[in-house]
């Protein structure tokens, strides 16, 4: 993984297609992803050539042998071809094919995703000989199986799959979490006289949380599209630095506010920002469009679902406490300052190339 990339597990994409007496798959790994089990670049120029692939071809080999099994029959098929290129947007691709009748009921299990960091996931998709999708899959450490037969009636849970990617994506996005909490800090508060004072009213506080939620949603919402269907397309060299320094301004503005009464406003300039961080995912590894539009809609709901999660867990709380000198001082200004220290190191991180911090790269399980 590279480093600072705090929001990002990790995915690779597997397409399967189906033919009357082969199957052939193609994988589609980030560079990085494979080159924390692999070592493939070995000039150090962050550039792995044709060259450097046969290298290492033969341990490249054995991790797609022991990491993607075929069984039919209860009997294991092995690759009788593999090939390996250096593909755009710092990806490797491996190319295999497994000598079946396509009419079988095949099992697949996918057991590599567990050499890669924690919170991985692939994208499977199974093209059958009309050139059809009978299966859309996202595949985990804990779900890395999967049945195929081609003659079942052709359904897709991709929406329900993206729904839990949406929810998972914010839970484990450390920044997008930090970025929203610097903004509810203050949702029990109103900044009156030049100091911040309790909220007095539950309405105010609640309006002020619909806004901001709604309004980093929508945006998030808006560029991850476009970035998606490549009209808009920015460097995740630029983004990741961008998006910890919204958490540093988010967690200063609290400190010294500038702006109080219309913070939705940052949570949806920001929020563009933040949109770029999951799209740059899908976009270059070059995610199909049939699966993009299919997943959008379940995956924005999702980051919405796990944006209300966090919101329900914390505006309670910090509404009951929001008078005590906890709150106010602990809770609010210390946990502003530590937000903004923590955006410091990402913004180190991710504009040197650096890792400072294991938080900032690893994920729960």
């Amino acid at each position: 993984m590279q480093p600072g990339m705090a929001h990002d597990p990790g995915l690779s994409l597997l397409e399967l297609r189906l033919f009357s007496n082969h199957m052939d798959a193609t994988v589609t790994f980030a560079q990085a992803d494979l080159e924390s089990v692999i070592a493939l670049d070995q000039n150090a120029d962050t550039v792995i050539s044709q060259v450097e692939l046969d290298y290492v071809r033969q341990d490249l080999v054995e991790f797609l042998n022991k990491g993607i099994t075929l069984l039919v029959n209860e009997q294991q098929i092995n690759a009788s071809q593999i090939e390996f290129v250096s593909a755009a947007s710092n990806t490797i691709k491996a190319s295999l094919r497994f000598n079946t009748e396509s009419d079988q009921v095949m099992r697949l299990n996918i057991p590599l995703i567990s050499r890669f960091a924690r919170g991985h996931r692939q994208h499977l998709t199974v093209i059958d000989a009309a050139n059809q999708p009978v299966v859309q899959q996202i595949l985990s450490k804990d779900a890395a199986e999967v049945t195929i037969n081609a003659d079942i009636a052709r359904t897709s849970n991709i929406f329900q799959q993206y729904l839990i990617q949406g929810v998972w994506h914010i839970w484990i996005g450390f920044d997008h979490i930090l970025f929203l909490v610097t903004l509810l800090l203050p949702a029990v508060l109103i900044y009156r006289n030049t100091q911040w004072q309790h909220a007095t009213q539950l309405l105010p506080v609640m309006t002020d949380t619909l806004k901001i939620v709604t309004m980093f949603t929508l945006a998030h919402s808006i560029t991850l599209t476009f970035a998606v269907l490549k009209v808009i397309q920015i460097s995740s060299t630029i983004i990741e630095p961008v998006i910890a320094f919204s958490v540093l301004i988010t967690s200063l503005n609290n400190l010294k506010p500038i702006v109080h009464q219309t913070r939705w406003l940052l949570a949806f300039g920001f929020g563009l920002i933040h949109g770029f961080g999951f799209a740059a995912v899908l976009t270059e590894l070059g995610l199909n469009n049939q699966a993009l539009f299919s997943s959008l809609l379940g995956f924005n709901l999702g980051v919405e679902a796990g944006q209300l999660a966090i919101v329900c867990s914390f505006l309670p709380v910090a509404y009951f406490f929001r008078q005590s000198s906890m709150y106010q001082q602990l809770v609010f200004k210390g946990g502003s300052i530590a937000a903004a220290a923590i955006a410091c190191v990402w913004m180190l991180e991710r504009i040197a190339g650096i890792e400072l911090v294991n938080l900032t790269s690893q994920y729960p399980g």
